[in-house]
Formats: structure tokens, sequence, C-alpha cells
């Protein structure tokens, strides 16, 4: 999600540009809009999702099949092209580089905290619970807890409970 934030600086001073050739007639804005979809949210967007989800995914030992790993870099995917496109708002709406970088690092600093990652969401104050369905991040994480997780079945023997590390025969725990 952060790496969005380099995209800001790129637009704000484009925009400029982008006005005076639009008036100008050169070309349209969705030629424009298409052409930057073309080579910044693919090169940019796309292919780093893919690559850190295709080392990490395996290095994690999470699971292994077609349709897991496909939802896993389709939701890392997801997320990126999510937060360029409040990226691209922020920067649309001002003339400032700066005033839209500080912008977007704290939305995308509350969407962090109210992830459930930081902040244990039920535990948190009632006013400030909405917040939480904001959070591009919360939404990414739930996506990937739900395919890694779904139709797993765990199996503990409960004589072993409390023992931790200490017990002599540590019964491991069964996923199928």
């Amino acid at each position: 999600m952060y790496s969005s934030i380099s995209s800001i600086e790129l637009l704000v001073t484009e925009k400029k540009t982008l006005i005076h050739e639009y008036i100008s007639g050169y070309y349209s804005l969705p030629a424009y809009f298409i052409s930057k979809l073309l080579f910044e949210v693919i090169p940019l967007r796309t292919m780093p999702s893919i690559i850190y989800n295709s080392t990490t995914y395996f290095l994690a030992g999470l699971k292994r099949t077609v349709p897991a790993i496909s939802i896993s870099i389709l939701t890392l995917v997801m997320v990126s092209y999510t937060s360029s496109a409040l990226a691209l708002a922020i920067a649309a709406g001002g003339n400032s580089v700066t005033i839209a970088i500080i912008m977007l690092s704290l939305t995308f600093v509350m969407m962090t905290i109210y992830s459930g990652l930081l902040v244990h969401l039920p535990g948190m104050v009632k006013w400030l619970s909405w917040l939480q369905y904001l959070s591009i991040t919360r939404y990414g994480i739930t996506a990937l807890m739900v395919n890694e997780f779904v139709d797993l079945t765990f199996s503990y023997n409960v004589s072993d409970m409390g023992k931790g590390c200490h017990c002599p025969n540590p019964t491991p725990v069964e996923i199928s």
C-alpha cells in the first residue's frame, strides 16, 4: 500500500501539463488515463505484487494449491490497485505534493491502525469503530486469512495442554 505514495509527485507535477495539452487538443482525457494505466499500474503495481507474493508465499509455507495461490496474488494486486486509486484521487484534489503526501500517509497509517493488526477491533472505542470499515488493509488481510484458513481442521490433545515445550513427546498439530 505504501508504495503507491510514489505516484503522487508524478501526477501533481503532470497535472499542469495535462491541462495545457488537453485544452490544446493534443489528446483526450481517456487517452491519458489509459496510457497512465498501461505504463504505471501494470509495471509498478501488478508486477511487484506478483513478485512479492511468489517469493513470500512459499517461504511462509502457505497452501500450495493453484486456487489458493491465485486468490492470494489477486488479493495483493487488488489492494495495490485500490491504494493507487486512493493516491491518485488525493493527488488530483490538490496542487501541493507535500500536502498530498502527508494526507495519503496519514490515511494509510489510519488504515493500518484500524486493520486489526495493531488495535483489537472488538475492544475499540465505539465512536471510532466505524473506521475499521474504511481500511483497505483490513479487507486485504481478511481475504488472505479466509483464503488460508478456510477448510482447515486443527486437532490437539487436551492432556498436553499447558505443558508447552517441556512435554517429552509433544503432539503435533494436524492440519487436514
